[in-house]
């Protein structure tokens, strides 16, 4: 029996270098509030949400990099997110695992029911940005979990759309809720997405398979 789930998709915009958490909260918050006052219930916020977390800056000071990883969460710049998320009754659904050990990603890769990441791609030869490949998709896809990813950029070219997961347009909000609400929707589907992405990476992406494409590489 299928029921309606009202997502949302948050677009936050460029985050700048210099904005401080602080301000980038603000913003969440505010769309927070907003999503809520529309009447959804799930609501999805970009992969460079809470910092840049990889800036697209050319940085050589390890304090400099250092500051882009988070201690602890939530912290207290972070903090009003997650009580904002609590006292709208979604806390539950608000979390940031920040790092994890190796074991522990397992464990989040297991729980999880899909794995989104649409990010978005700039293909102007002149200064290109965006995912290069996007291994984490390769990661989830190996357990077994089926995949949100972009239509443009390297992870389109390994996803396969419908059978993998859903490709989306990664600057439309809507068209990236519709893709997980089908998925969510569909426990079935999403199971069978998943399956299939597992078989393909454990065949395509063995080591036994890098051998081989090394091996015809350097034969030709």
């Amino acid at each position: 029996m299928s029921r309606r789930l009202n997502a949302a998709v948050g677009q936050l915009g460029p985050i700048h270098l210099a904005d401080s958490r602080a301000s980038v909260v603000r913003r969440l918050i505010a769309m927070l509030r907003e999503a809520h006052g529309r009447g959804a219930r799930f609501v999805v916020f970009p992969e460079l949400a809470l910092t840049t977390f990889f800036p697209r800056w050319w940085m050589t000071d390890q304090a400099e990099i250092d500051r882009f990883f988070e201690r602890e969460m939530p912290n207290p710049e972070t903090r009003p997110l997650f009580e904002l998320a609590r006292d709208l009754g979604i806390g539950d659904s608000v979390q940031f695992a920040g790092a994890v050990s190796p074991e522990e990603l397992n464990v989040c890769y297991d729980r999880c029911c899909i794995f989104a990441m649409p990010a978005r791609t700039d293909l102007d030869e002149r200064a290109p940005r965006g995912e290069g490949f996007g291994i984490v998709f390769l990661e989830a896809m190996a357990h077994g979990k089926p995949v949100v990813g972009p239509r443009v950029g390297a992870p389109a070219e390994f996803i396969r759309s419908g059978e993998h997961g859903l490709l989306v347009d990664p600057v439309n909000p809507g068209e990236i809720a519709a893709a997980l609400v089908e998925l969510l929707e569909d426990p079935a589907r999403a199971r069978r997405m998943g399956a299939a992405g597992k078989e393909w990476v454990a065949r395509e992406f063995s080591f036994d398979r890098f051998c081989e494409r090394l091996r015809d590489a350097l034969q030709t």
